[in-house]
């Protein structure tokens, strides 16, 4: 399909934070064919036919496993000559979201089945006059940089053929395959509510544009001395919301969008020729604006205005938010619309779930909006201040998407883009399709579950069976580190963060290390190597392995035997830690649910161990990151259902009593992590998966709910109907 097709780059374009343009005409016939655009780049493409917005979206791949999309782009088209033009976003240095790859774009315009149009010599191009690539922040080391965007320096209509050149090859090794998941939808701009305004002074000069709106000297001033009408503002506005300050840099608007959103920023403006509009964008108020400069990162974009009303959405990054503060430097204007329009990922609304209580609908409705802001190119952690993709996050965010949507698309083509990741040393990744100097093992070892969930709940063994050698390549690398003893060492090399959830004493210290990290043997790592050999057992026995998995059995069983060592008779639970020397050290919750959940506990103790936990006396409490296994330890046990579903509406409940509309990182919500918490963050919810699984109580047994158990639990909270997708259809209980 993409006949002649080059990969193509505009000549002596190098370096990162890079915007090019390709132009070229083509022909329609008229006979009424679908004109289709396949299309894929380095990094990311806006495509536009006649000038006008036509396609975007290229899928997060690899350099070495490129995606393609295919866009009908008809409604653009007209018989007779046409104008493509592409502007193509370069990275071009890694990142947790992306790696540096060659820069390049490959096109070609099919109509009728016959290619009519595709990218090489021929095509011409030029670096985009709008946008600057040096100077520009970084919004932060997840999601790369931020932009500065030049309205009068774009190109004029028609576009000076004198100002362009041929296009060079840019030839690429690798595959080229078509996008697996469906295409985003791109929504209509969200509607935004004037929360504050007033004048603004800028600070000292030399700041990034975070840190300037950050801390810039903001004086609120009413709505009746800034605007030339009454009433409270909203956008869009079509008659335009106009102002006129007598003092100050200039005017600041504070935008609520209602509820956190994840999309493209727009800009409807009328302002004098070249002003400066600083676009803050976040999830916090605390500071009584958008808190846009924390620690390094810059929240913050920078467009500068041609005179008379003009219209702006930047193509290349979704950003996520709730809330947007503009900072016009100038004291007269008018803002039509400034704003998200929302990017989200299709799903079913099929699957639906009736709860008798009020708090836990609420609950089960928060998570659902938390988890779908979370679903792009890819499961992501959290749509502000990361998107990116974890082996360990996703597999929580994956369950709850299995009950919520029916979705397995998304599941499966983000497991495949971690498995592509995995290095020589056994370990994937931190994030795919990003690169870092660092990783996390534990979280490695959840890839294998995630792997067995997805083929348990969709069925699709045929992909369990196309995994397989990656999942068996973990557990050999991981094993092969196992002590005679059958404990299990901590990574002790630089690059090796031993994470295993964001509790005093779990959360693996400092992350670049330079210095090798002290020798111990780590219960935590130990269970994440059972429930991960556990996995792959399971999907050894459905992919009809016996052997193998009967030997990845033993293994688990001489793991959990060793966890043996950890255990303090006279504390009455588990040690996270041992020493060469034998001393126990770190008592947790999270220890014993891993413990629990593995099977390693002796069957006598199980019960005082699950009591134990649920108490939680004398050992430390887990954060929302690690609830899961928390709640899966306790509901193993009979009777202990009331107080999991109790503790749910408590901590979930508690973060929507206090103003949440999706659900936070940890339940310190903005003031943690130096004060730059997630608002909305995948694995909180959580709480869907316990519903349906639990609460209703349908869970499949064999793969693609061949086989399945309805069993409610006895949790004093009626679940009276529910339905969940499967393979095979929608299934309704009761």
């Amino acid at each position: 399909m993409f006949g002649s097709a080059q990969w193509i780059w505009c000549p002596g374009l190098s370096g990162v934070n890079l915007y090019a343009d390709f132009f070229t005409s083509f022909s329609v016939s008229g006979a009424g064919d679908p004109l289709l655009l396949h299309i894929s780049a380095e990094h990311q493409y806006a495509a536009f036919v006649n000038g006008t917005f036509a396609a975007l979206g290229q899928y997060t791949d690899l350099p070495q496993s490129k995606v393609y999309q295919t866009h009908d782009i008809s409604p653009a088209a007209a018989p007779g000559e046409n104008q493509l033009w592409v502007r193509v976003y370069y990275q071009g240095t890694d990142s947790l979201t992306w790696q540096a790859g060659r820069a390049g774009l490959l096109f070609a315009i099919e109509e009728g089945g016959a290619v009519v149009c595709a990218s090489g010599a021929q095509t011409l191009c030029a670096p985009a006059p709008a946008y600057d690539s040096l100077g520009v922040a970084r919004l932060t080391t997840q999601l790369g940089f931020s932009f500065t965007y030049h309205q009068q320096r774009e190109w004029p209509a028609p576009v000076p053929h004198s100002a362009l050149c041929c296009a060079v090859p840019a030839p690429r090794t690798g595959s080229l395959k078509p996008r697996a998941i469906p295409h985003l939808i791109l929504r209509a701009p969200a509607a935004a509510a004037v929360q504050s305004q007033g004048v603004f002074f800028s600070g000292p000069p030399g700041r990034t544009p975070g840190d300037a709106c950050q801390y810039a000297a903001l004086a609120y001033r009413e709505r009746e001395a800034l605007f030339c009408r009454a009433g409270r503002p909203a956008l869009p506005d079509a008659r335009g919301l106009s102002f006129e300050a007598a003092e100050g840099d200039g005017v600041y608007l504070l935008l609520d969008l209602g509820e956190p959103l994840c999309g493209l920023l727009t800009l409807e403006l009328d302002l004098p020729a070249g002003t400066r509009v600083d676009v803050a964008f976040g999830e916090h108020l605390e500071d009584l604006r958008v808190r846009s400069g924390i620690d390094g990162r810059s929240f913050c974009a920078v467009y500068y205005a041609v005179a008379g009303r003009r219209s702006f959405t930047h193509w290349f990054k979704r950003l996520g938010a709730r809330y947007l503060q503009l900072y016009i430097h100038a004291r007269r204007g008018t803002v039509h619309y400034a704003g998200l329009r929302p990017v989200e990922y299709p799903v079913d609304p099929r699957p639906q779930l009736a709860c008798g209580d009020r708090l836990h609908t609420a609950v089960f409705n928060a998570a659902k909006a938390t988890l779908h802001n979370c679903m792009h190119e890819h499961f992501e952690d959290c749509p502000w201040r990361e998107q990116a993709l974890y082996a360990m996050d996703s597999r929580l965010q994956m369950l709850c998407a299995y009950y919520a949507f029916g979705e397995y698309r998304l599941a499966r083509e983000s497991i495949r883009l971690l498995g592509r990741s995995l290095r020589p040393d056994g370990l994937l990744e931190l994030c795919s399709p990003g690169k870092d100097r660092v990783t996390i093992p534990s979280f490695t070892l959840a890839w294998p579950c995630q792997l067995a969930d997805y083929v348990l709940f969709s069925g699709d063994v045929a992909f369990g069976e196309e995994m397989l050698p990656t999942a068996l390549r973990i557990a050999q690398a991981a094993l092969g580190r196992v002590a005679a003893s059958g404990l299990v060492p901590a990574y002790t090399q630089p690059g090796c963060w031993n994470f295993y959830e964001w509790s005093p004493g779990l959360d693996g210290g400092e992350i670049h290390r330079t210095a090798p990290f002290p020798a111990r043997f780590d219960a935590p790592l130990s269970a994440f190597l059972i429930l991960a050999l556990q996995s792959i057992s399971r999907l050894c026995g459905w992919l009809g392995k016996p052997d193998a998995a009967a030997g990845l059995d033993a293994e688990a069983d001489r793991l959990g035997a060793a966890l043996e060592a950890f255990w303090n008779e006279s504390s009455g639970c588990y040690a996270a830690y041992l020493s060469p020397g034998g001393s126990r050290a770190h008592y947790a919750q999270l220890t014993q649910a891993l413990i629990l959940c593995s099977g390693a506990c002796p069957a006598p103790r199980r019960s005082g161990l699950a009591h134990r936990l649920l108490q939680g006396e004398g050992l430390l409490p887990l954060t929302l990151s690690s609830c899961f296994f928390r709640y899966e330890a306790l509901l193993a046990e009979d009777g202990l259902a009331p107080a999991v579903f109790d503790e749910i509406a408590r901590r979930w409940g508690g973060m929507l009593l206090n103003g949440a509309r999706t659900f936070w990182e940890t339940e310190r919500g903005a003031e943690d992590f130096h004060r730059a918490g997630s608002l909305c963050h995948g694995w909180s919810a959580i709480p869907i998966y316990f519903y349906f699984a639990y609460g209703l109580g349908i869970r499949p047994t064999q793969p693609g709910f061949s086989a399945y158990v309805v069993a409610p639990a006895h949790i004093g909270v009626s679940f009276p109907s529910g339905s969940v997708l499967t393979p095979g259809g929608l299934l309704s209980i009761p």
